[in-house]
């Protein structure tokens, strides 16, 4: 058997779709998850600018989000290395969100440029 009959028996067989299965299934289970972290920073953004909610309430909100990774979920997981690089990955999303709605409305023309 030859290298590429066994390549093309794997991709057809039972087993080869279970493994692309389960990737995607990984892929989109990150995806999800990196979605709601994005849409937590999201909402905090919206919370501060458009109903005027204190800064030091937001800050306060991410840092116990922060908390929460560091104290909860990377200790949980035995301190895996994965998992850290995950709990960086929800940081990163959270700030990712609260950045882009800084941006959007920062970035808008003021009433000073209707004129």
């Amino acid at each position: 058997m030859s290298i590429s009959t066994e390549m093309a028996a794997f991709v057809t067989s039972d087993v080869g779709a279970a493994a692309c299965a389960d990737l995607v299934g990984r892929m989109q289970l990150w995806g999800a998850n990196s979605l709601a972290h994005f849409a937590m920073g999201t909402i905090l953004g919206v919370l501060r600018f458009n109903l005027q909610v204190s800064h030091l309430v937001i800050w306060s909100a991410l840092l116990i989000l922060g908390a929460k990774e560091i104290f909860f979920d990377i200790p949980g997981a035995g301190f895996d290395w994965r998992v850290m690089l995950d709990s960086l990955w929800d940081v990163a999303c959270y700030l990712l969100g609260l950045g882009l709605v800084f941006w959007a409305i920062l970035s808008a023309p003021g009433p000073e440029a209707a004129s």
